[in-house]
């Protein structure tokens, strides 16, 4: 795939996450908006670094490339933003930017993204995500994120390709590494 011009990158290393410290709403964002998904959410510096490292170190290993990082729900807490930008990674991304490392600026780059677990979220979906897309319409950077369970039902799967066209039609499709070196100052 990356021969053909897909772009890997680093998606955490368990997709597990702490949900049992913090606050309420660390509590409740970590325990229910994230599924207990949100692993870069609580960890501090040391522990998101040794993650990252070993990461990288398994696109090493197969001799693939690795030049950015998404978080499990895009929940980087500070420890894991201190350990990206130390990371020597490209970019990486958040819900609403690509931010480019180390200590380049964040570029607003909203993400659509369906949640399929649940009928009623599928629902949400069909509705939420023409209003998001209306509302970023003319956002320079606009990026999908789809998981393989959303194309396991065929009237979501048609709905989104419906929506990646029509998102297409006026945009110049990118990887993030090309939308973070375009964007990169000279």
């Amino acid at each position: 795939m990356v021969r053909s011009g897909h772009e890997l990158c680093l998606h955490g290393w368990t997709h597990r996450g702490e949900t049992n410290r913090g606050g309420l709403f660390t509590r409740l964002t970590a325990r229910h908006y994230t599924a207990g998904e949100g692993e870069f959410f609580l960890l501090d510096e040391s522990e998101a670094t040794r993650r990252i490292q070993a990461g990288r170190a398994l696109f090493a290993a197969a001799g693939l490339p690795c030049d950015g990082f998404t978080a499990p729900a895009w929940l980087n807490g500070p420890g894991a933003r201190a350990a990206l930008e130390a990371s020597g990674l490209a970019y990486y991304t958040t819900w609403s930017t690509l931010r480019l490392c180390p200590g380049g600026p964040s570029l607003p780059a909203p993400v659509l993204t369906p949640s399929s677990r649940a009928a009623w979220r599928r629902t949400v979906s069909k509705i939420w995500l023409p209003f998001w897309f209306a509302l970023h319409r003319r956002t320079p950077r606009l990026r999908f994120a789809f998981h393989p369970v959303d194309f396991s039902y065929p009237e979501m799967e048609a709905f989104l390709w419906r929506l990646l066209r029509r998102a297409a039609h006026n945009r110049t499709c990118r990887t993030y590494l090309q939308a973070a070196l375009q964007a990169r100052p000279a």
